[in-house]
């Protein structure tokens, strides 16, 4: 059956280009699983493979976030949020990031977008509270609270 033969060799052939570059079948797990310098590779090697992934880019801003590399992390959430405007995640955690960096006006955008994007998402209502409270209106971030 040569015709099978064929096909079966183009396929394994197809599928082995799709991995090329950096990126290995346990990246995106790596990316979404590990931490630290661990996750912020796999989640490179996922970008460089596909730079339209936001999750990968949201994922590896949180990792820069985590280590206090707050432009880097704020970078990676642009980036997510350029793919996908609607990644409600994304808008929360750039909103953290900013929160990190003193410009709590940011942070509060970011939450407010991150609410009107996924009105469900309660993370960013107590992120929000927290940035309300830091700004000294305790109302607002009360109203966030409940």
């Amino acid at each position: 059956m040569p015709t099978l033969r064929t096909a079966l060799a183009l396929a394994v052939t197809l599928f082995a280009a799709t991995l090329g570059g950096q990126a290995r079948a346990g990246d995106w797990e790596d990316c979404r699983d590990k931490s630290g310098e661990p996750a912020i590779r796999a989640c490179s090697a996922v970008i460089a493979k596909n730079p339209k992934d936001a999750g990968a880019f949201n994922n590896r801003g949180y990792e820069h976030n985590a280590k206090g590399e707050l432009d880097l992390a704020i970078a990676d959430y642009d980036k997510a949020i350029a793919v996908k405007p609607d990644y409600a995640e994304a808008f929360n955690n750039r909103g953290i990031a900013y929160k990190n960096k003193n410009n709590v006006d940011r942070a509060i955008a970011d939450y407010d977008r991150a609410i009107a994007l996924k009105p469900d998402l309660a993370e960013a209502f107590y992120n929000r509270g927290i940035a309300y409270k830091s700004k000294k209106n305790i109302d607002r971030a009360i109203a966030d609270y409940d």
